[in-house]
């Protein structure tokens, strides 16, 4: 196997006095599609913004080729995150963060707020993309369209 695009090892967070995210390690190979699963507030958005870098982990590490997040000169050419709420321009999020080329692709529900034509595009467009996926989802069609699911709930809990 080449060597993962992102690696996270035992990342943690802590929010509302309890750990969001611990004992999760996972490696997503180059052009990789990973669906993140879970109950809503299972810590699915706190783990992608952990691999966006965006949040940074109270303790475990965050990895993209080989090299720990926090030691890129510019994270953000690394990863590229894909919120949930699009706010004025839904239809252009994905297509705007996919102009960055990232290696890693977080992409938080990228499909949720989108009418049936919009989410097939996004869809499609993040699938097309050369970067290292990881999406979390509630919808099948997305889960079904990749290469691996990983079951947050044995590797998450709240307080």
């Amino acid at each position: 196997m080449p060597e993962p695009v992102l690696s996270c090892h035992s990342p943690s967070r802590r929010a509302g006095g309890g750990e969001v995210v611990r004992a999760l390690s996972l490696d997503v190979a180059p052009g990789e599609r990973v669906t993140l699963v879970g109950p809503s507030g299972s810590g699915r958005t706190t783990l992608l913004t952990t691999l966006s870098g965006l949040l940074k982990p109270a303790a475990g590490r965050v990895l993209v080729g080989g090299v720990p997040l926090a030691e890129r000169p510019d994270p953000r050419r690394e990863t590229a995150l894909v919120f949930q709420s699009y706010g004025l321009l839904s239809p252009l999020t994905a297509a705007r963060v996919l102009a960055l080329r990232p290696r890693a692709l977080p992409a938080d529900e990228p499909t949720a707020e989108q009418d049936k034509v919009n989410r097939a595009l996004v869809l499609e467009a993040l699938l097309a993309s050369p970067a290292a996926l990881v999406v979390t989802t509630h919808d099948p069609e997305v889960a079904g369209r990749c290469d691996r699911v990983v079951d947050l709930r044995a590797a998450v809990f709240r307080r």
